[in-house]
């Protein structure tokens, strides 16, 4: 298996990933068996993982609080998967839940026009994501909206640690699998999903009707052997924080949940896992190593993409690829916005929000929705700024953006 590298993807551009294998052919000498041609053994293979985790509903790039443009969302981040699958032929692109709750326009598909694809699961199926864990929020709009996500996601939302209180199918939408396995390039990649077990604690009772939550480490222990036995990298997809200092292994005290935050626990008591991608939390951690697994959280709301960098020779030598350089950067020095779900070309902010005035009437019916039912927020700034704009909207004032 090889060493694990991750950072977070600046939008001014990305390392190519041709400098790791240079460096790699000048740790590892071409005479070494591992890399000789005609040795008998497989060729390299490299592996990219990018990361998303609580995108909360932020499909475009805009700031629902101060009501204008925003560096966050999955229309961002279309844009740096899309340099990096230009780049890279073996991609995995994964979700660690939190996904589907969060905004006015997530708000209204999901409790007022539910004839309509779930905007967050439709950007999704158009960016190709090959796996989701499903988030303690994905909860907030019932098993009826739950469920109607799961049928439309062309990808699996996984969670080991749910267990149904009835016998339900493999195939049935109400099933959570617990991992699956995927080939690329000949490289058996397994893919489990955790989501934390404070559910019971937050959700109300008819949202998780019919689930049971088990402690994450406990349900890893049991899954994790017999993920590894079927495949040649492990990668944990997980909605759960860190419940330590990842660079003291300090606590961080006492938690409301038992178990709410599982990360370091699950990276060391837990052999077997190669790589953990990780959220909840809201921070953002590019790379850290515990007991040899890589950990990487890319931020909240889509401001941030994970990527770790894998590289494999079989059957069974190791190549391994250092990365110089680690960095966190957000989305603020690139003003592009892209739509992953119609297609639309880049464009600049101006014929942005020219686009926007065509959906804003909807966006307006989900922020009044939100208000008149459960919609909380906290922040003395935050609130002031958000109810401000919604009592405007409730009086049918006209909302002027301005241009940076």
């Amino acid at each position: 298996m090889g060493q694990r590298t991750a950072r977070f993807l600046p939008r001014c551009g990305l390392l190519c990933l041709v400098c790791l294998c240079l460096l790699c052919l000048l740790c590892f000498p071409t005479s070494s068996p591992s890399l000789h041609a005609g040795s008998g053994t497989a060729a390299e293979v490299s592996l990219t993982l990018l990361g998303t985790t609580d995108l909360h509903g932020n499909l475009e790039p805009w700031d629902y609080y101060a009501n204008e443009p925003a560096n966050r969302g999955l229309a961002k981040i279309a844009t740096l998967v899309r340099r990096v699958r230009a780049e890279q032929a073996n991609v995995l692109l994964l979700d660690s839940g939190d996904t589907t709750q969060g905004t006015p326009l997530a708000h209204y598909f999901a409790r007022k026009d539910t004839s309509k694809p779930n905007p967050m699961i439709a950007a999704m199926n158009a960016l190709g994501y090959d796996a989701m864990a499903m988030g303690n929020h994905d909860f907030n709009f019932g098993l009826a909206g739950l469920w109607r996500a799961k049928r439309e996601a062309r990808f699996p939302i996984l969670a080991a640690n749910i267990r149904m209180d009835r016998r339900e199918s493999k195939d049935g939408v109400a099933y959570f699998r617990p991992y699956i396995v995927k080939s690329l390039a000949g490289v058996r990649v397994g893919i489990v999903g955790f989501i934390t077990p404070g559910v019971p604690r937050w959700e109300l009772p008819a949202n998780y009707q019919g689930y049971q939550f088990e402690q994450i480490v406990d349900a890893a222990k049991r899954v994790i052997p017999e993920v590894r036995r079927q495949a040649d990298l492990v990668v944990v997809i997980a909605h759960s924080g860190l419940e330590r200092d990842p660079d003291t292994g300090a606590s961080f005290g006492p938690e409301e949940v038992p178990g709410e935050q599982a990360i370091y626990a699950l990276a060391e008591q837990v052999p077997g896992i190669d790589v953990i991608l990780f959220g909840h939390t809201h921070r953002e951690l590019s790379e850290k190593f515990i007991h040899g697994v890589l950990l990487a959280q890319a931020k909240f709301w889509g401001q941030s993409l994970a990527r770790a960098d894998e590289a494999h020779v079989e059957p069974s030598d190791v190549v391994v690829l250092v990365l110089c350089e680690s960095a966190i950067q957000g989305l603020a020095r690139e003003r592009i916005f892209h739509c992953p779900v119609v297609g639309a070309p880049e464009v600049g902010p101006s014929a942005f929000l020219q686009r926007r005035a065509a959906v804003f009437a909807v966006e307006r019916r989900g922020l009044l929705e939100m208000l008149n039912s459960d919609f909380r927020i906290t922040g003395e700034k935050r609130t002031s700024a958000l109810l401000d704009l919604l009592r405007r909207l409730r009086a049918g004032a006209t909302i002027h953006r301005r241009e940076k």
